[in-house]
């Protein structure tokens, strides 16, 4: 989980906003040196947290927040640094459009989250508050860093791949605050145990349920931006792993919905429903939406020209079935430990068979990314330089003008 999420998707996370950010704001990035020091300085601590976990005398115990606290306070120190240019940046820019209030308010929230957990490896709360303090901060990460980053990306990158403007500037501000508001309430759905009020717990699942009315408008919002283009998204590239990235979102949404029901957390909390829930939004929509904006972006960090290929395509299709495969293998060991008859729930058959079906399902994805990193040095080696306008020119390709 450390890896996925902090590894991959927070990097992801810091390379979309610093490539949106002065296309959407159109102002180059403040400090970009402080930026660049800032994720390396977090990497380095990463790298050090993730090898300190296999090792059981450093590591703490945490869903995200394992790291020993000397990682922990060089990994904030880090993302300090990155969010302060962004900030500075965004501070300085005249233009707040769709994508900026997401990746402002993911900023915010993945450094509480950074200082809390750290903090509490100083000052414990004892059992059973740490716990219930863990499950908060891995619901915050998810809900407000790992999920609203990309759905603020793909405000910017689905106008621009469309060659248009975000359908609703009114829409999107009305999401975000939705999303914003309801998504705060929501965290409480995560403090299941019986110290915790009944009423504050079932107010948690009803808003969890809720977030399904921003998720419409989301998804509304973008679909109706690609009217007329869909054209565009039947090749291999950033296109259909956008497009592929909501249809996850979609399918999660729905999910998460169901999975708040206090019967259906009663039947599948203790099973492995909760993780092929979390495979089908961090290796699915979450992954996609990184994938798509960093197919996008590269050819023009390089300033290279570039046509998707058949590894995109290897790409594409390796990250949808590995997330589709691994989630769902995941959630049908979850439902076989509910059928009424032991011989169904003890055949070893399909217990081997859905272990293996996850562990291809993770092969997938670990492909997915090898063939990304393979295409990113091709365009490297083999692209064609072109010349392409510097982000402090260019005005928002995805500016929301409002066409409805």
């Amino acid at each position: 989980a450390h890896v996925l999420a902090w590894g991959w998707l927070t990097n992801g996370a810091l390379g979309a906003i610093f490539f949106i950010t002065p296309r959407a704001s159109g102002t180059p990035i403040v400090g970009e040196k402080e930026a660049v020091l800032g994720a390396a300085t977090f990497n380095v601590a990463v790298t050090a947290g993730i090898t300190l976990l296999y090792l059981p005398a450093y590591a703490q115990e945490g869903t995200l927040t394992g790291f020993p606290l000397p990682v922990q306070a060089v990994a904030l120190l880090g993302l300090i640094m990155a969010v302060d240019s962004f900030w500075r940046s965004v501070w300085k820019g005249a233009n707040w459009s769709a994508p900026v209030p997401w990746f402002a308010l993911g900023t915010i929230m993945v450094l509480v989250v950074s200082l809390i957990a750290m903090l509490n490896s100083v000052i414990s709360l004892g059992e059973p508050n740490d716990l219930l303090l863990d499950a908060l901060l891995t619901r915050t990460m998810i809900v407000f860093w790992l999920v609203a980053v990309p759905v603020g990306a793909l405000h910017y990158l689905v106008p621009r791949l469309a060659g248009g403007t975000l359908y609703s500037a009114q829409m999107a501000t009305l999401a975000f605050g939705a999303w914003a508001g309801i998504g705060a309430v929501s965290l409480a759905g995560a403090l299941v145990h019986p110290s915790i009020p009944y009423a504050v717990t079932t107010a948690g699942n009803v808003a969890t349920m809720l977030l399904l009315v921003p998720m419409v408008f989301i998804v509304a919002n973008l679909w109706s931006s690609l009217a007329g283009n869909w054209r565009s998204v039947l090749g291999p590239g950033a296109p259909a792993m956008a497009l592929v990235a909501i249809v996850f979102l979609v399918a999660s949404g729905l999910l998460v919905a169901v999975g708040s029901l206090r019967e259906v957390q009663t039947a599948l909390g203790l099973t492995e429903w909760p993780i092929g829930l979390g495979a089908l939004i961090l290796f699915g929509f979450a992954t996609l939406a990184n994938l798509a904006v960093a197919t996008h972006a590269w050819p023009r960090m390089q300033r290279q020209a570039w046509t998707p290929n058949l590894i995109t395509a290897i790409t594409l299709w390796a990250a949808f079935g590995g997330a589709a495969i691994t989630a769902l293998s995941l959630m049908a060991l979850a439902l076989i430990t509910l059928h009424p008859l032991p011989i169904a729930r003890d055949n070893g058959d399909f217990l081997r068979f859905a272990h293996l079906a996850v562990a291809g399902g993770l092969g997938l994805t670990a492909l997915a990314g090898l063939t990304h990193a393979i295409d990113t040095y091709l365009l490297a080696a083999h692209g064609r330089p072109v010349a392409i306008t510097a982000p402090a020119a260019v005005t928002a390709a995805a500016s929301v003008t409002s066409q409805g």
